[in-house]
């Protein structure tokens, strides 16, 4: 049984070559000798009717053929073919050949070449072999002075139909042997390079996403093996990320856990006072509402991961939700002595998006800055409009981001060098959501920092509801 593609291919090309060759046979038993016959029947016919045109002339002239022998013989010979002229009863009256001068053909009869230009015959048996002959009447006005038949034997035919078939077969090797230019085509441009690729897809299933296809072309295998590299590439990044996923998962989640853990078991057997339990009980509550956001802030991630972020628009006042969220933030900006200063371009700043969403990305933007910012300083916040789009800016006078940290804060457990010490509780989840949503609306959000100096993001969001 045929499994591989090259030996299928090979075989389609072996059959190809052998119906190839049967055609070329059939036709040439066929169409090539009726073309040869039609052609050498067509010449004669040609010459029979000028010869038959003279002998009428002659006849009308002189009365008798005898005239016109040297005629007949000269044709004959030129012609390379042999010819009769039969008087009206049938019998020979001229034959170039000289063997059948003078008998008669009591079988002949002109009706045999009333229906066909010529005919393919052992001309009424007077030869063993078969003959191809034309037979015009010599005429002229009412007299009917005879008939004239050329004819030429089917041997004759032979070396010119031999030939034919030899040139035939000659154009049919020659293609096939072109054609093998395709088959070599194929395995260079097609079987190897296939065969490259489904190696390293071999090593792909087994679990070596290290390997890569070497195919350098740009028709539909280059592009296959391409796509098949940047999926490896993706799924080796993809391994690489669940790696460190799952290593800042457990780091996020031991932490509270074992402060939990250790303040459960002090109480337990009595190392904290009872007295003093309360104190320790908030501590474990606020453990336990970290590893709550935690958990929740990855349900959301996973969600927005993996069917999309789904979004229920309407239209709300951008600056009322900011308002309300810096309230929110009281009293951990009045233990830090921070203050806000809220720069808006009207009272009123209506956008189109999900209502909880965005205020979802703006207590995360909001929360950083008091995190990030030092005792006494002012935390900014501006909306204005910019055509159909309204801009919210949220920025911090704090530690800011070194430059080549910057394309990674968006990044999910990320967390900057310089942010470790500050961000004890932070998961490194807030911003990967922030841009998810921002995303989702199909807006963008960017960073500008200075590394001691301070961060300011800003993201867009429509200005309005667009029309039905």
């Amino acid at each position: 049984m045929l499994r591989s593609l090259y030996s299928k291919f090979l075989l389609g090309y072996l059959v190809l070559g052998i119906i190839g060759y049967l055609a070329v046979m059939a036709y040439s038993r066929t169409a090539v000798w009726d073309d040869l016959v039609q052609d050498e029947a067509s010449s004669l016919y040609r010459e029979a009717t000028t010869l038959s045109s003279y002998l009428s002339d002659t006849y009308e002239t002189t009365g008798r053929p005898d005239e016109a022998r040297a005629r007949l013989r000269d044709a004959s010979r030129v012609l390379e073919t042999r010819l009769w002229l039969l008087n009206p009863e049938g019998a020979i009256l001229y034959d170039d050949g000289g063997d059948y001068s003078g008998r008669t053909i009591d079988s002949f009869d002109p009706i045999d070449w009333s229906g066909a230009t010529y005919r393919m015959d052992t001309l009424y048996g007077a030869f063993t072999d078969e003959q191809l002959s034309v037979c015009l009447p010599v005429v002229n006005r009412s007299a009917l002075y005879g008939y004239l038949i050329l004819f030429r034997s089917r041997s004759a035919l032979l070396p010119r139909y031999n030939s034919a078939v030899d040139h035939l077969y000659l154009v049919f090797f020659i293609i096939y042997g072109l054609s093998f230019l395709l088959f070599v085509i194929f395995h260079r441009c097609v079987y190897r390079p296939l065969k490259k690729i489904l190696s390293v897809a071999g090593e792909y299933s087994s679990g070596n996403m290290e390997q890569r296809i070497d195919v350098s072309s740009h028709d539909e295998i280059g592009r296959l093996a391409q796509t098949l590299n940047l999926t490896a590439q993706k799924v080796e990044d993809l391994d690489t990320y669940q790696r460190t996923f799952i290593a800042n998962v457990s780091h996020d989640f031991r932490s509270p856990l074992t402060n939990i853990h250790g303040y459960v078991e002090a109480m337990r057997d009595g190392t904290i006072p009872p007295e003093n339990s309360g104190k320790y009980l908030n501590i474990v509550q606020s453990e336990t509402d970290r590893l709550m956001k935690l958990t929740q802030n990855l349900l959301n991630l996973n969600a927005a991961g993996s069917r999309g972020t789904i979004l229920d628009r309407t239209t709300f006042d951008i600056n009322s939700v900011i308002k309300t969220i810096c309230e929110s933030f009281e009293v951990a900006c009045t233990e830090k002595e921070l203050a806000f200063d809220l720069l808006f371009d009207a009272k009123r700043r209506p956008v189109y998006a999900d209502f909880d969403k965005i205020q979802q990305v703006l207590y995360n933007l909001i929360d950083n800055a008091i995190k990030f910012s030092p005792n006494r300083e002012t935390i900014r916040i501006e909306t204005y409009e910019d055509g159909e789009k309204v801009f919210i800016s949220v920025s911090d006078h704090g530690i800011g981001i070194a430059r080549e940290d910057l394309p990674k804060i968006w990044e999910r457990f990320y967390k900057t060098d310089a942010s470790r010490g500050r961000d004890k509780k932070g998961s490194g989840l807030g911003l990967a959501i922030v841009k998810e949503i921002i995303e989702a609306h199909g807006e963008q959000i960017d960073c500008v920092s200075t590394e001691g100096a301070g961060s300011s993001f800003t993201f867009t969001l429509p200005a309005e509801a667009p029309e039905a």
